[in-house]
């Protein structure tokens, strides 16, 4: 098995390809904390008239920027959004960061399904490229 700073074995053969995994459990990303309010307060708004938008957000948009000492807050689907937002509204634009650009076009998430031929993949590829660029 190989070690940090080790090079593998040109033998051995990744887990994910059937190989012997590198440690018993699954080592975890993080530690969530999920109390019984917080599950009934998503229990109401799946219940409610507002899953979207709606007082709820406006409530944790209001504490949220109370909590960092902003004059206010918005929220996001993702993360991902929030930086997209956030590069626009600092002005960064397309050109501006080409390093981080290309990165982006080579790293984009694509909406493949099982069953998509080959033809279905070059379509989704046409249509993004042609959304960011």
């Amino acid at each position: 098995m190989s070690h940090r700073g080790q090079q593998a074995d040109a033998g051995e053969v990744p887990a994910v390809e059937g190989g012997k995994p590198v440690r018993e459990r699954m080592l975890p990303y993080g530690r969530h904390e999920v109390s019984e309010a917080d599950i009934q307060s998503v229990v109401e708004v799946l219940r409610g008239d507002w899953l979207t938008n709606g007082p709820t957000v406006a409530r944790f948009e209001g504490a949220f920027a109370e909590v960092v000492g902003a004059r206010f807050a918005a929220a996001f689907s993702s993360g991902t959004a929030a930086l997209h937002a956030a590069a626009h509204a600092g002005g960064i634009g397309p050109g501006l960061c080409p390093a981080a650009e290309a990165a982006f076009e080579r790293l984009i998430t694509l909406p493949l399904f099982p069953g998509m031929t080959d033809g279905d993949v070059a379509d989704v590829i046409t249509a993004v490229a042609k959304v960011i660029r």
